[in-house]
C-alpha cells in the first residue's frame, strides 16, 4: 500500500509540475465565425460585392502571431482566370488573387498586426470582382455569381503568456477574460440563483456559455481567469490572504486576485489572475452580480475592487411592453455601409421579441444616404420584407433617398428580415473598370420602424415569453442540480429575458426548490417547472398539461381526440410543454433521464430563431429537437384566420363603413321624421 501511495504522489507531484509549467506557456484558441455572433456560412452574391466581419479585441491576444483563416467556394459559373479577390484588415489590404490560383475551395491565411485594432475590433472585409464564364460583360442581376465562406473558417488567437509582472487588470477589463465559475460545493444549492444570474451575465454581455465548477476541486494556487463566487467565509478560506473580505453586511464586492507562481522548468517567475465576488449573504452576492449588468457602471469602475451597497429592486411583474415605433438602432439592426457594383443586397433580421408579439405588420421610413446617381448613371433601390419584394425606388443625384412604405400582405414570424437591395450600373455600363464605387447606408437614426401587433398571443413556444406577461414569472426545480445545469437554468432566464431591454431592463426570476407537487400550483404566477419527477404532477395538471408521465412510459393528449395515446421510448429525451392551470400559464420542461445535453438540446429549441407554427410541446435528444401542436388545431386556425381577415379588413376599410354606418341612420332618421309627419298629417285631416 505505501508503494502505491507514493507512486501516486509521484504522479500527482508531475501533474502540478506540468501544469504550472503548462500555465506558463501560451494559449492558442481556434474561434469559427459564429463565435463573433455571425452566421456558420456567409454568402456574397453579385459581381462586384463584399462583406465584412468585426472580431472584438481582447487585451491578451498576441496579434503577431495570430490569424484570420478563411476557406470560400466560389460559384461553378465563375471565370476563375479571371475574376479576383481582394482581402483587407483593419482596412489594410492583405492579399489581391485571381481564384484560379486556387482549386474548388480558396484557403487564406491572414496575419493580423496590433496596429488593425480600432475603436475595439479588429475589421475584415472581403471583395470580389466576378466574371461568368465566356462573357464581355456582366449582367448586374446575376443571381449565379457568389461567393461561400464556410464554417471551416476560424481566427486562431495566441496569447500572450502570463505576465511577469504584477498585472493591473480592472474589473471591466477582465470580465471578457474568465473562462470558467467556480463555486463552493456546499454553498450550491443556497446560492443556486444568484450562480445562475451571474452565468447569465456572461452569456448575455460578453457572449460565453462558461462552464460551472465546485471550487473545492481547484487547486487555489492555480486558478486563472476565472470567477469565483461565494459567501465571504467561504472566500476567506478558500484565499487566506483575502482577509475581512466579503464581510460588511448589506455590502457586495468585487474584487481582483491575484497569486505569484515560478515556471517549475524555467525558474521563471509569473502571475495568475482571477476575480472574487462575495458578500456575507445571498441579498449581498446579488447586488454585487447587478452591479456587473449596469454597463455604465463597470466602465466607470477604473479599479480592481468594487464595494456595491444598494442595488435595483427586483421586478416581480413581468411585463413586454413594447413601443409604437423605434428607430433601427435601438432595433440593433446591422446599417454598415455596403459598398460594390451591379446589384448588392443586405438583409437585416427584425428583432425576435417584435414577432414573438405576434406582428401583423408594420411601417417603414427609411432615410438612406447614398452616392449621388447622376442622369448617364443607373440606380436603384429595392426593400423587401422576407423574400417579398415591397417597393422599388430610383436613386438620383441628391444622394438622400427616403420612402415610406406600410407592407399588408406580408407574413411574419420569429426570423424576419428586412432586406435592402441596391442595384447601380454606371455610366459605359457594368464593365466600366473605371467607374468608382457604388455605397449608400441606412441611417439608423433617422429611419423608423412601427409595428402593428394581433390582439391575442398564442400559448405556443415561438410567442414565449411575450405570453408570460402579466404575472411574475418563477422557475421551480424539483432534483439537486449539479454545476453542469446551471448553464440551462441561465438559457432559461435568457429566454425570459428575450424582449426590448430598453424600457424593461433584466428581468430576474426567483428561482426555488420544489419540497412538495402541490406547491408549484399555489399563487398567482407564471412558472417554468424543472423536473426529473414529472409523474408527480399527474394528479396535480389532471387533464390541463398534454403530456403525461409515467415510470415507464408517456401519454400524449391532443384536444382533438380527448383519449391518451401511451407510448415507450428507448433513449434519454427531454420534454417540453405549455399550459395553463388554474389561470397560470406553465413550461413543464421534464428531463426524467437527467440527461444535460438533451435538455439543452430542447431549450435549443425554444431559442431557435426560424420558428413560426412552433406548437405547444417539444421533445429533444442530444442531437436534434422536434415540436407539434396539441392544441385543437383546425378549430384555432380557422379562428385566428377568420379573426385576422376580420382586423385586415376592418383596418382598410374602417373609415368607409364609419361613413356609411352614420349615412344610414341619418337617412333612417330622416325617413322616421318623414313618416313620422306624415302619420301626424293623417291624423288631423282624419278630425
Amino acid at each position: 500500500m505505501a508503494s502505491i501511495s507514493t507512486k501516486a504522489t509521484s504522479v500527482l507531484l508531475l501533474f502540478l509540475i506540468l501544469g504550472i509549467s503548462n500555465f506558463a506557456n501560451g494559449q492558442t484558441n481556434e474561434s469559427p465565425f459564429s463565435d463573433f455572433g455571425y452566421p456558420e456560412q456567409s454568402v456574397i452574391y453579385g459581381p462586384r460585392a463584399g462583406t465584412v466581419f468585426y472580431f472584438k479585441h481582447k487585451p491578451r491576444r498576441d496579434y503577431e502571431n495570430s490569424y484570420v483563416h478563411l476557406e470560400i467556394i466560389p460559384s461553378q459559373l465563375i471565370e476563375k482566370k479571371q475574376s479576383t479577390i481582394t482581402f483587407l484588415v483593419g482596412d489594410r489590404p492583405i492579399l489581391s488573387t485571381f481564384i484560379g490560383q486556387y482549386s474548388d475551395t480558396i484557403r487564406v491565411d491572414l496575419p493580423l498586426k496590433r496596429s488593425d485594432m480600432a475603436s475595439g475590433f479588429v475589421k475584415l472585409e472581403v471583395k470580389s470582382n466576378l466574371f461568368l464564364r465566356d462573357e464581355d460583360c456582366r449582367d448586374y442581376d446575376e443571381t449565379g455569381i457568389w461567393l461561400e465562406i464556410t464554417p471551416e473558417s476560424f481566427l486562431l488567437e495566441n496569447f500572450i503568456s502570463y505576465p511577469k509582472e504584477l498585472p493591473t487588470w480592472t474589473i471591466e477589463e477582465f470580465l471578457p477574460e474568465v473562462e470558467r465559475i467556480l463555486i463552493p460545493k456546499e454553498s450550491l444549492a443556497s446560492q443556486l440563483e444568484v450562480a445562475s444570474y451571474l452565468h447569465y451575465f456572461f452569456r448575455e454581455r460578453i457572449g460565453v456559455n462558461l462552464p460551472v465548477e465546485y471550487l473545492d476541486k481547484s487547486n487555489v494556487k492555480l486558478i486563472h481567469r476565472a470567477l469565483v463566487i461565494g459567501s465571504g467565509t467561504e472566500i476567506q478560506k478558500a484565499f487566506s490572504e483575502e482577509k475581512s473580505f466579503g464581510n460588511t453586511a448589506g455590502q457586495g464586492e468585487i474584487k481582483m486576485h491575484y497569486t505569484s507562481q515560478t515556471d517549475s522548468l524555467t525558474a521563471t517567475p509569473f502571475f495568475t489572475s482571477s476575480m472574487l465576488l462575495t458578500g456575507p449573504d445571498v441579498s449581498s452576492i446579488e447586488k454585487a452580480i447587478q452591479f456587473l449588468f449596469n454597463s455604465d457602471l463597470t466602465s466607470s469602475a477604473l479599479t480592481d475592487h468594487v464595494k456595491v451597497n444598494k442595488s435595483v429592486e427586483k421586478t416581480l411583474q413581468y411585463n413586454y411592453t413594447l413601443k409604437n415605433t423605434y428607430n433601427l438602432e435601438e432595433l440593433g439592426m446591422d446599417t454598415e455601409m455596403m459598398t460594390g457594383m451591379g446589384k448588392i443586397r443586405k438583409n437585416l433580421t427584425l428583432p425576435s421579441y417584435l414577432s414573438k408579439a405576434t406582428l401583423r405588420s408594420l411601417q417603414l421610413q427609411l432615410k438612406i444616404n447614398h452616392k449621388p446617381v447622376s442622369a448617364s448613371e443607373s440606380g436603384f433601390a429595392n426593400i423587401y420584407i422576407n423574400n417579398d419584394l415591397i417597393g422599388t425606388y430610383r436613386l438620383n443625384e441628391s444622394g438622400i433617398l427616403q420612402v415610406q412604405v406600410s407592407p399588408n400582405r406580408v407574413t411574419f414570424a420569429t426570423g424576419s428580415y428586412l432586406g435592402i437591395e441596391y442595384i447601380y450600373v454606371p455610366a459605359g455600363g457594368i464593365c466600366n473598370t473605371n467607374a468608382s464605387e457604388f455605397y449608400a447606408q441606412i441611417d439608423p437614426l433617422e429611419s423608423f420602424l412601427s409595428p402593428v401587433f394581433y390582439r391575442n398571443t398564442p400559448l405556443t413556444f415561438a410567442s414565449f415569453p411575450k405570453n408570460f406577461e402579466g404575472s411574475p414569472i418563477e422557475i421551480w426545480y424539483d432534483y439537486a442540480l449539479s454545476p453542469q445545469e446551471i448553464p440551462s437554468i441561465s438559457m432559461l432566464i435568457q429566454l425570459i429575458n428575450t424582449r426590448y431591454s430598453g424600457q424593461s431592463g433584466f428581468y430576474f426570476p426567483k428561482i426555488n426548490a420544489v419540497s412538495t407537487a402541490n406547491q408549484v400550483a399555489d399563487g398567482n404566477t407564471n412558472k417554468v417547472l424543472l423536473t426529473a419527477s414529472p409523474e408527480n404532477y399527474n394528479d396535480i395538471f389532471k387533464e390541463d398539461q398534454y403530456i403525461r408521465f409515467y415510470k415507464d412510459s408517456i401519454s400524449y393528449k391532443s384536444d382533438e381526440v380527448k383519449r391518451f395515446f401511451n407510448v415507450s421510448y428507448g433513449d434519454d429525451l427531454a420534454f417540453i410543454q405549455l399550459f395553463n392551470h388554474n389561470g397560470s400559464k406553465f413550461m413543464m420542461v421534464s428531463n426524467q433521464a437527467r440527461n444535460t445535453e438533451a435538455l439543452e438540446m430542447a431549450l435549443n429549441g425554444v431559442q431557435d430563431q426560424f420558428l413560426t407554427n412552433s406548437g405547444n410541446v417539444l421533445i429533444s435528444n442530444p442531437k436534434r429537437y422536434f415540436f407539434f401542436d396539441l392544441r385543437f388545431k383546425t378549430v384555432l386556425d380557422e379562428e385566428m384566420d377568420s379573426q385576422n381577415r376580420f382586423l385586415s379588413f376592418w383596418e382598410t376599410y374602417r373609415l368607409f363603413i364609419i361613413v356609411v354606418v352614420i349615412a344610414f341612420i341619418i337617412v333612417l332618421l330622416s325617413y322616421i321624421f318623414k313618416k313620422s309627419e306624415s302619420s301626424k298629417k293623417n291624423i288631423e285631416d282624419a278630425r
